[in-house]
Parts: C-alpha cells; structure tokens; sequence
C-alpha cells in the first residue's frame, strides 16, 4: 500500500476553492466593522481615576477568551468586560448577585489593578 505524502503548504494548493485564483488580489479588503459590538473595558477607558463605580447593565455568558461576559457602563459609555470564573471578582459578584442571570445588574467598584509590571494592567471590580 503506498504510503501518503504528508501535506505540504509551498506545494500543495490547499488554501483555494476550484476555479479561485491563488493570486491575491491588489486590492484591500472592506472593513468589517460592526458598529453596534463593545469594546472590551481597558484601564484607559476609566483612567487617570484608578477607583470609582461603574454600572452593571447585564450577563452576557461566555466569550472566545472569557468564561464570563458583562455589560458595564462606565462615564456614559457601554463596555464588555470579561472575567474567568476562578477571577476573585467573578467570585465576588456571583456571591453577590447569584446564579439568575437576570439579577445580575447594579453599581460596582472598579480599581485600575497592576499586572506583570505594568501600573496599569487590568480592571478589577467588586459589588457595592
């Protein structure tokens, strides 16, 4: 039984459909972006203020890189924050808000937190 090549990227045209050229195209792609998604809750949306309050709008359940999604608002502005579950504010706002997802909504404390050297490394939050 004759034994199969393995695939070979700089031989093998894998990476086109039938009748698709494999030669790009000169032009730029459209930009794909969707204008109603949050942005991601980063220390300089709530900087030079290192502690203050922000609102709890809603659970949004898991993302790519978060085991955990909120909604927050913060200075007007609405924002994803993502949390692990074994994060102390994760384990701090389940203890306070519970296993309803829909409970889940009101003031928190936030605290600019620093990380691997850097003063401003992340956003920790905590319930009122």
């Amino acid at each position: 039984m004759p034994r199969n090549k393995p695939d070979d990227p700089f031989e093998d045209d894998w990476g086109t459909t039938e009748g698709e050229s494999s030669q790009e195209s000169s032009e730029v792609p459209e930009a794909t972006i969707d204008p109603t998604r949050l942005p991601w809750l980063k220390p300089a949306n709530v900087l030079p203020k290192r502690e203050g309050t922000l609102e709890l709008v809603s659970f949004q359940g898991r993302s790519k890189y978060s085991d955990v999604t909120l909604v927050v608002k913060v200075g007007g502005k609405q924002f994803h924050l993502g949390l692990q579950t074994f994060d102390k504010s994760f384990v701090a706002l389940r203890k306070k808000f519970g296993a309803n997802k829909a409970d889940w909504h009101g003031t928190l404390r936030y605290k600019v937190m620093p990380h691997k050297g850097n003063p401003d490394g992340f956003v920790a939050v905590r319930p009122m």
